[in-house]
């Protein structure tokens, strides 16, 4: 029965007008691309959503870099007065600045590739967020 209904109603049309027919209603409903969330600079840091990102990249203002892998999943403590807090078995990184709710945002979700400090420790507010400095110290046993 359910055969003779599809043969009925199916009859005569041919798979590429049935193709073309639903690839303009598909065209009507397709997703929009999401609105930025912000027009902000990112001059103190870098983010990455669309590929792994195995570590973060320390740059410190005289020129020196560190890398921490995601891997020794450092436990991260935030304080707004204080900053950012990252522990792992031998370092802690302490990261100073304002509006560092954000990068705690993207630390939270494996996508912060970079933070560099501030060449001047001054903030001017024309950054999403501003990094005074960050002092990384080894763990003693």
């Amino acid at each position: 029965m359910k055969s003779e209904y599809l043969k009925k109603n199916w009859q005569g049309q041919s798979q590429n007008a049935n193709t073309d027919e639903l690839r303009k209603k598909l065209q009507s409903v397709k997703a929009k691309k999401p609105k930025p969330e912000r027009d902000l600079v990112r001059k103190y840091f870098g983010v990455e959503k669309d590929h792994f990102v195995p570590n973060i990249k320390f740059e410190c203002r005289d020129g020196r870099v560190f890398l921490l892998p995601y891997a020794h999943q450092p436990f991260v403590e935030y304080d707004p007065d204080k900053g950012i807090m990252l522990t792992t078995m031998t370092r802690i990184i302490h990261i100073t600045g304002q509006r560092l709710g954000v990068l705690l945002d993207y630390l939270q979700d494996n996508q912060l590739c970079w933070v560099s400090e501030s060449k001047t420790k001054n903030d001017n507010g024309s950054t999403e967020i501003f990094i005074e400095g960050f002092e990384i110290t080894p763990l003693t046993s």
